[in-house]
């Protein structure tokens, strides 16, 4: 992740009847290719929370706007 990040800084969470994937510093739904990521099944929420934690993302842009 970059340097203002770590492995807790994403989480997933059961928001209606889907699950969310979110940033737990500002609690809104992290964005890839600019596309929230909610409305997921749980499989495939926890799939996105691996591999942010495993992997390098860009910067968090959920922060700004």
């Amino acid at each position: 992740m970059n340097n203002n990040s770590d492995p807790t800084e994403y989480d997933i969470r059961q928001e209606g009847s889907g699950w969310t994937v979110y940033n737990t510093k500002t609690g809104k739904p992290v964005r890839l290719n600019d596309a929230a990521q909610v409305g997921l099944s749980r499989e495939v929420a926890t799939e996105i929370l691996r591999m942010l934690r495993e992997f390098q993302p860009g910067r968090d842009v959920s922060q700004e706007g």
